[in-house]
């Protein structure tokens, strides 16, 4: 049973292993570049001593957290690191496990990666996290909330936190295209593996830099499909393709697990 993940694969995928544990055979077709933008902006505002003008930093995924790593790496290359120290000490507001990891590996402390989606992680900014660290309620409005985003974001956060009169300061850090082989690598997976029971999508941007290919594919006749969260299922069903399953938390386990249950519960 082959299950087609429409994203990159990642050294020691964890989507991969906990596929196999559940005996799925994983496949991977990437279908979007990501290029760092920005740098030389936010070089210059690591320059700035944090204390000044942010509470916290906030960043819902891993290419984000990169193109931060690529800055931090310039601003503070050779120099002294107590500037790089006052900036990871801010809070790491973030969503999801994975892009939590990467922000920790570069050694800031992260909140809000049990949350999962945007909706949520705005809703527990809001009504959790600032009451419950009044030493940073005291800085709002004076001092912002850095925000790392890609070109394709949604505004569920800038929005929601706007209204709750949290300033943020943000910055677009990368930006997505579509792979221009997505439909070549498409077709030879499927004639090396016929046996494709599920399409995985990742994004609202990935649904639809696929689309064209994945009609023309035939897959949507067969394969049954999932959503890694609510917003991409949405945006799949007003394009009116089914959705079979949606992952109640964007992690691979939590995927791994209920595409098994569903596969059971239909035998």
């Amino acid at each position: 049973m082959c299950i087609l993940l429409l994203r990159e694969k990642a050294p020691n995928d964890l989507y991969e292993k906990y596929l196999v544990q559940n005996s799925r055979q994983a496949l991977f077709l990437p279908i979007i570049t990501h290029t760092p933008v920005n740098i030389t902006s936010l070089t210059k505002i690591l320059e700035q001593d944090p204390v000044q003008h942010y509470w916290g930093i906030l960043a819902t995924s891993q290419r984000a957290v990169e193109s931060l790593k690529i800055a931090l790496d310039q601003c503070f290359e050779n120099k002294d690191e107590e500037g790089k120290k006052r900036w990871l000490a801010l809070p790491f507001i973030t969503v999801g496990k994975a892009t939590a990891k990467h922000a920790e590996n570069l050694g800031f402390q992260c909140f809000g990666e049990e949350t999962g989606v945007a909706t949520e992680l705005s809703k527990d900014i809001i009504e959790n996290f600032i009451p419950n660290h009044p030493e940073i309620a005291k800085k709002i409005p004076e001092q912002s909330l850095l925000f790392l985003s890609g070109d394709k974001r949604r505004d569920i956060l800038p929005t929601r936190l706007g209204a709750a009169n949290i300033p943020i300061h943000e910055l677009t850090v990368y930006k997505t295209e579509p792979s221009p082989s997505i439909s070549h690598e498409l077709k030879n997976l499927i004639q090396n593996n016929p046996e494709i029971n599920w399409v995985v999508y990742f994004s609202p941007s990935g649904v639809d830099m696929t689309l064209e290919a994945i009609q023309h594919s035939g897959l949507l006749s067969y394969a049954r499909i999932a959503a890694i969260g609510p917003t991409t299922r949405d945006h799949l069903i007003k394009l009116g393709i089914s959705v079979h399953i949606t992952a109640s938390k964007p992690e691979p386990s939590i995927l791994a697990k209920e595409i098994q249950e569903y596969d059971i519960g239909r035998l």
